[in-house]
């Protein structure tokens, strides 16, 4: 990696070389990097890379560390038939208890997973008590699944 290759595109004349590994970053790697973002780009519209995105944000892996109530509200109001206008209020405020419960609960620290995390609210009881919270993370388990059934009648 550290030979020296002659830069390519300018005049040999020069004699300018570059090492393989700085050709390899510059040249090859970011333009794979560059195809492979315009790719995803056109293959998953951007209402589907924010929905996954909210999603994320209920991963309780390290503590919840991608935890953001805006994220979420902003999953409820995609699914309109679902979560009313007063069920958003209240799931800001479901939202606001939930985050400090699991956080503080032992049971928790060990969920690393969304459905493991879907069993032990089941466990707990506290998908009765975060009932709007535990519907989020329903629909973020069945979502993968009806999309992969809908992609495979095409």
């Amino acid at each position: 990696m550290e030979e020296h290759v002659k830069v390519r595109g300018r005049s040999r004349r020069n004699g300018e070389t570059i090492s393989n590994l700085i050709h390899f970053r510059g040249g090859i790697f970011c333009e794979v990097l560059d195809k492979m973002i315009s790719e995803m780009s056109n293959r998953f519209p951007e209402a589907s890379t924010e929905l996954l995105s909210c999603i994320a944000c209920l991963d309780p892996r390290n503590s919840f560390c991608h935890f953001d109530i805006d994220k979420l509200l902003r999953m409820a109001e995609l699914y309109p038939e679902d979560f009313s206008c007063t069920d958003r209020v209240l799931l800001k405020q479901q939202l606001q208890t939930y985050i400090h419960t699991v956080r503080d609960h032992d049971q928790f620290s060990t969920v690393d997973d969304l459905g493991c995390l879907a069993k032990q609210m089941v466990q707990t009881g506290m998908n009765k008590v975060f009932s709007l919270v535990y519907h989020l993370i329903e629909l973020a388990l069945v979502l993968p699944v009806a999309t992969a059934s809908v992609e495979r009648v095409f």
